[in-house]
This record gives C-alpha cells, sequence and structure tokens, in this order.
C-alpha cells in the first residue's frame, strides 16, 4: 500500500483528540519515548526497551495491567508528527500531533473494528494533557 493510501486510511479511521496547552515538540517527547507510556496509557504497565525513542520498524513488548506481555512493532513513522504501531501483529493505535494556536492537538486513531478502544485513547489523551499541563511543567 503507498504511503499516501495509508495516510488516507488513517485519517478516516475512528479517533478521538484533544488540545493541549503544550507545544507539539513537549507533546512529541512525550509520546515519542518508550520510559513515559507507562505513565499516561492505560493499557500499559511497563514497556521493553524501558527507555528509547522509538523509530519505523522498532519491536519491544508492553506489559498490560493484568501481567501479560505482548510483543508490538513500530509500523508508520514521522517525526515528529505521528507514528502508529501493531500489537500481537494486529495493527492498534495511531498517533498524531498537530500545531494549534496556543498549543497543539493530539489525536490518536484505531482500526474500525476497534473503535470501542476509543474510550482508552479518551482517558490516554487526559493523561497526557494532565502530564504536559501540569503546573511548573513545560
Amino acid at each position: 500500500m503507498s504511503v499516501l493510501g495509508t495516510g488516507l486510511i488513517r485519517a478516516l479511521s475512528p479517533s478521538v483528540s484533544r488540545f493541549v496547552q503544550a507545544s507539539p515538540e513537549e507533546a512529541w517527547a512525550l509520546i515519542s519515548r518508550t520510559t513515559s507510556w507507562p505513565g499516561w496509557g492505560p493499557t500499559i504497565s511497563a514497556v521493553e526497551p524501558v527507555d528509547a525513542a522509538i523509530s519505523l520498524s522498532m519491536r519491544g513488548r508492553v506489559r498490560t495491567p493484568l501481567g501479560l506481555w505482548l510483543p508490538f512493532r513500530i509500523t508508520a513513522f514521522d517525526p515528529p508528527r505521528s507514528w502508529a504501531w501493531s500489537v500481537l501483529c494486529i495493527p492498534a493505535t495511531s498517533h498524531s500531533i498537530a500545531p494549534a494556536p496556543g498549543g497543539c492537538r493530539i489525536r490518536f486513531a484505531v482500526p474500525a473494528p476497534a473503535v470501542a478502544y476509543l474510550a482508552v485513547c479518551h482517558l490516554a489523551l487526559e493523561r497526557i494533557a494532565g502530564l504536559l499541563e501540569a503546573p511548573g511543567e513545560g
């Protein structure tokens, strides 16, 4: 599939977004380093590699709150704008950041069959906003 086709599919995927009063660079730094994922990802309690900047085709594993370790691979990577991944070889969320007046807009998209997962993505966005907008941060 072409890059254009992949982008179009992501653009049409069910998604949630949130404005955050932080620079796009600050938001990218938070969502693109594995060390921060357990802090904002409700379904992630640990990740390996522990402190890595993600890159295209990077592989690792995440631990769920139930203690299960699941393999992941970064399937799309356009720094500092977006990245997507698969978990258990199944397409999962895509993450994007767009500049906006006074901050940025972070969007998470999911494949159509996973539309119910948007509730988890909404919670993740709230956690990200809390981390980026906390007093003394940024």
